[in-house]
């Protein structure tokens, strides 16, 4: 998703606290609440969150078609069985699960339902999600007042429970209903508001990971807080300081992800490819950081290409892995794709990022050729394409071929139609990289336009 890029925005996003107003969608981008209190900060440890080791992180999503099984009802909890709201609780279940969870959406409701039976924080973001993408799907103004609503009593039902010792088991909801108003932001176009409700997550699991590691939940939302954070890595920008590499424990997180060589059921990354993944961004990090006003990189750093090539044979391998331990062919043959699709769009960040290939190179073609097909394994109107926004963008900004560019668009276009603002922006934004990018990489492109974009 995109949004236009204020001078601003990172000094604001490293001295403000993270659980910040969120944001609703409006006809054009979001409304934020830049009043709230940033009074949060003084109840979270102020020290880095642990220095990181060599192994990084992986991303989150789901592993099965939205086939809704689990039985569905309204919380009992009496404030919502009466209110108007319920509709999008319904509609949250019905559709919104399905968008911010894809492969999973009966795993991840699971464990939201019950902890929105007891949490006001959770439900007030479920509600805020499902109302700012109704509005978006329909442009209804009752629903965007429902968002903005759900927001200011979500915001303030979380720095209630953050501040209040004791919160006792609830506590556990606190990061996913953070992650929920991340991703609402995110899915909007609100690239900002996103970042500090992503140091707000950061905040969370270092003051509250030894309480709740053995929790479905909290397992469930390490998952998730890693693929945003990895998705928001490989903009290609520089990072606020809470999100750096440094003051995340990456050790943590990465124990989410299963080990053996298979294949994570939620989020379609092996662990192989997520360290293979985070090597190519730490080698392209700081060439992306050193780009002239006419676009040239500055090679200030030659010994990184020294791993390329091997960076290049171990993706190539990773490419062949299957799910071969699933039995459901329906959910093995979108995994193996999703996998596929990860990898190559990797690929595709070393030749253009690391090893500055031009766009026409072979390898490069080859690599958007393989994403291209493994999409079209998947299916235009499965929502487990909302999965795989960045390798769309990958593929989509390095194609030559208006064969190519067509199964992109029309991929695109069917998100949009689920309420993916972020789709829709980003299709513009492609278009415009088509017209007059050029051989540039896109990350480049999408700096010297003023456009921030995050791949969720």
């Amino acid at each position: 998703m995109t949004t236009q890029l204020s001078s601003t925005d990172e000094t604001a996003n490293e001295q403000q606290l993270s659980l910040a107003p969120s944001s609703v969608v409006t006809t054009t981008q979001l409304i934020s609440y830049t009043g709230i209190s940033n009074t949060f900060e003084s109840n979270f440890p102020s020290s880095p969150i642990l220095d990181d080791s060599t192994d990084f992180l992986f991303p989150f999503h789901s592993s099965r078609p939205p086939t809704l099984s689990i039985s569905i009802s309204l919380p009992t909890s009496p404030p919502l069985r009466s209110d108007p709201r319920r509709i999008y609780f319904q509609h949250f279940v019905a559709h919104t699960a399905v968008v911010y969870w894809p492969l999973q959406p009966d795993m991840a409701l699971s464990l939201i339902l019950p902890a929105a039976d007891l949490s006001p924080c959770i439900m007030g973001a479920m509600i805020a999600a499902s109302s700012s993408q109704l509005f978006r799907m329909a442009r209804n103004p009752e629903s965007k007042s429902a968002a903005i609503s759900a927001t200011v009593e979500c915001l303030r039902s979380l720095r209630e429970a953050i501040t209040t010792p004791g919160f006792g088991n609830l506590g556990v909801t606190l990061l996913p209903t953070t992650l929920m108003l991340a991703t609402t932001c995110v899915c909007a176009g609100d690239t900002t508001t996103f970042r500090k409700h992503l140091n707000g997550a950061l905040h969370i699991v270092q003051r509250d990971k030894s309480k709740y590691s053995l929790d479905p939940l909290w397992w469930m939302s390490l998952k998730w807080l890693v693929h945003l954070l990895l998705m928001n890595r490989l903009s290609g920008l520089p990072l606020p300081s809470r999100q750096t590499k440094g003051f995340i424990d990456w050790d943590y997180l990465l124990t989410c992800m299963p080990d053996l060589g298979r294949i994570d059921l939620t989020s379609g990354f092996s662990r192989e490819l997520v360290t293979a993944l985070n090597m190519v961004c730490e080698l392209s990090e700081p060439r992306c950081m050193n780009v002239d006003a006419s676009g040239q990189l500055h090679e200030n750093d030659l010994a990184c290409n020294a791993y390329s090539h091997e960076l290049e044979h171990r993706l190539i391998e990773l490419r062949k892995k299957n799910a071969s331990t699933v039995t459901d062919m329906v959910l093995r043959t979108e995994l193996e794709a999703c996998h596929r699709s990860f990898t190559d769009a990797t690929l595709l960040c070393l030749y253009r990022r690391v090893d500055e290939l031009p766009k026409d190179n072979p390898k490069v073609q080859r690599a958007v050729s393989s994403i291209i097909s493994s999409l079209q394994n998947i299916g235009k109107q499965s929502p487990v394409q909302a999965q795989l926004f960045w390798p769309l963008l990958a593929a989509g900004c390095d194609s030559t071929t208006h064969a190519e560019r067509t199964i992109v668009v029309e991929t695109m276009e069917s998100m949009t139609a689920r309420g993916l603002g972020s789709y829709e922006n980003v299709l513009e934004f492609m278009r415009d990289y088509w017209k007059n990018g050029g051989d540039m990489r896109w990350d480049i492109f999408a700096k010297q336009t003023g456009k921030d974009l995050v791949l969720f």
